[in-house]
């Protein structure tokens, strides 16, 4: 490397500065032996392992997806199977009885919609209604009167809200059948 200095300027006031030749090469060269002899066994046994593992985590996912998948069908059974006993459950018959007019007006909610003046009457008249089930869901003059109406135990609260909301001072019951006229299923 040679120095040189600017001709416009006084050699003590410019500071000399190193310019490279062609011929400087300042390439740092390995010292002989630092290449190591490849062991091709040891590479292909390295890369068959990378393999192996990849493997096992493609079937380990494939497995663990097909649990997941089994479990979603398992719920989704489920859900089916408690969706149709839920219809089963709504579609069964019922009747909502205007007990003020069977009581000719002893049981009343004249004070409050959804309580009842006499809760002792209430419970026994609706407890005979209950056990004469069959005969005042097909007595046609108290349906036809609107005394009885049958309806489904899957809409009978919202039914019965609007009725006690429709006739004011009556007491709408909701009278299930009795149970031994219901077919249980486990």
């Amino acid at each position: 490397a040679s120095l040189t200095t600017s001709p416009l300027h006084d050699e003590t006031l410019v500071k000399p500065r190193r310019v490279m030749s062609d011929s400087d090469d300042d390439w740092a060269v390995p010292d002989e032996g630092t290449f190591a002899r490849v062991d091709a066994k040891a590479v292909a046994a390295e890369a068959d392992a990378e393999r192996e593992k990849a493997f096992e985590a493609k079937t380990k996912a494939a497995e663990m997806q097909a649990k997941v998948q089994e479990e979603i069908e398992d719920v989704a059974a489920r859900a089916k199977a408690e969706a149709l006993r839920q219809n089963e459950r709504d579609s069964r018959p019922m009747i909502l009885v205007d007990l003020t007019v069977l009581s000719k007006g002893a049981i009343h909610n004249k004070f409050d919609k959804c309580g009842v003046n006499d809760v002792d009457a209430k419970s026994a008249m609706q407890r005979e209604v209950e056990k004469s089930f069959a005969e005042y869901a097909n007595n046609a003059t108290l349906v036809a009167a609107g005394t009885v109406r049958p309806c489904s135990q899957g809409v009978y609260r919202a039914a019965l809200s609007t009725l006690r909301e429709e006739v004011p001072g009556h007491f709408w019951a909701a009278i299930f059948p009795p149970p031994c006229t219901i077919d249980r299923k486990p």
